[in-house]
C-alpha cells in the first residue's frame, strides 16, 4: 500500500518544480527580445503557450484538483512546447551567430535559463508519475525527459 504522506510530498515537489518552471518562463518572456527575427518570434509564441499550460498546471495541482485527462493534455503541451522551443532556440542561436546579430549574449544567458527550464521539468516527472500514473506519463512526456530523471 502506498503510503500517502509520500504521494503528497510528491505531488507538492512537483508542484515547486513546475512553479519554478513557470517563473523561469514568465522571466524569459518579459525580457526576451533580441533582434525579433521569425525564430525569435516562434520561440515565444512556445513560452507563451508554455506559461498558460503551467498556470493551469501549477493551479490544479495547488488546489488538488487533479482530473488526470485535462491534466495530461496540458503537461503534453508544456513537455512537447519544451522539447520544440529548444529546437527553435538552437537555430536562433546559431542564426544569431552565424550572421553576427546583435544579442549573442543575450540568447547565450536566454539559453541558460532554457536549460534551467528543462531540469525542473524533468525533476517534476517523478510527482506527475504519482498524479498521472506511469503509463499516461510516458505518453504526455517525451521520452528525451523521461529518460534523464
Amino acid at each position: 500500500m502506498t503510503n500517502p504522506d509520500t504521494v503528497s510530498q510528491e505531488i507538492k515537489e512537483a508542484y515547486n518544480f513546475l512553479s519554478e518552471a513557470l517563473n523561469l518562463v514568465d522571466s524569459l518572456n518579459r525580457t526576451l527580445v533580441v533582434n525579433d527575427n521569425t525564430l525569435e518570434k516562434r520561440y515565444r509564441y512556445i513560452l507563451e503557450e508554455q506559461k498558460e499550460h503551467l498556470i493551469r498546471v501549477v493551479k490544479k495541482l495547488e488546489d488538488n484538483e487533479i482530473e488526470t485527462e485535462q491534466l495530461g493534455k496540458d503537461v503534453h503541451v508544456i513537455y512537447y512546447g519544451d522539447e520544440v522551443g529548444n529546437l527553435h532556440l538552437g537555430a536562433w542561436k546559431r542564426q544569431t551567430k552565424w550572421i553576427e546579430s546583435e544579442g549573442k549574449e543575450k540568447v547565450e544567458d536566454i539559453t541558460e535559463k532554457a536549460v534551467e527550464i528543462k531540469q525542473k521539468l524533468t525533476q517534476a516527472i517523478p510527482g506527475l508519475v504519482r498524479v498521472l500514473g506511469e503509463e499516461h506519463v510516458k505518453y504526455v512526456v517525451p521520452a528525451l525527459y523521461r529518460d534523464s530523471c
